[in-house]
């Protein structure tokens, strides 16, 4: 499903890429000198889109077991929340690797395990909130995130329910620790 989702809206945007691409072949015709700026900033955007899309899709569907490094992983998931700009400009964040932390389990499934807890968090932070991530392995690999300020997490016992095959969460004041069952 998540494949067929990924493709058609590869497809659409390849569909706007096209008719665009046939203004810059001959731009003057179309657009006026700040325009051509507009445009081009906008055909940056649409090849990003299209790249972050076909790396989803690569994620998304990829079953290797790893390990996978979580410093890593985390890393690389705090570059696709920044999309939301209000998350990568009034949140400050910080990931840390206390100690190296490895998961073995289907990237897929890490990935959509990381998604869920990101979102309840994440959307939940207030502007000007910090976030720090921290990477342990003991007892065994976990990622703890805290945070200033108060918030409320109204999905996390669902959040909870839905990984337990693979993690735990556990909710203090300020912080909620992620824990792979490795």
């Amino acid at each position: 499903m998540f494949r067929a989702i990924f493709i058609i809206f590869a497809g659409r945007s390849k569909g706007v890429y096209l008719p665009l691409q046939r203004i810059m072949l001959n731009p003057s015709k179309y657009l006026t000198e700040e325009g051509l700026a507009l445009f081009q900033k906008m055909m940056s955007s649409l090849d990003k889109l299209n790249n972050q899309l076909n790396i989803a899709l690569a994620d998304l569907t990829c079953e290797d077991e790893g390990p996978w490094d979580l410093f890593e992983v985390m890393h690389k998931e705090m570059l696709f929340w920044e999309a939301d700009l209000r998350f990568k400009h009034k949140i400050k964040k910080e990931v840390i690797e206390k100690s190296k932390a490895t998961v073995k389990l289907p990237y897929n499934i890490l990935l959509g395990i990381l998604c869920l807890v990101e979102a309840e968090l994440y959307h939940a932070l207030n502007e000007g909130s910090e976030l720090k991530i921290a990477i342990s392995s003991e007892p065994n690999p976990c990622v703890t995130f805290s945070w200033s300020g108060s918030l409320y997490l109204q999905n996390l016992e669902k959040v909870a329910e839905l990984i337990k095959p693979y993690a735990t969460l556990t909710k203090n004041e300020n912080s909620l620790t992620l824990c792979f069952n490795q």
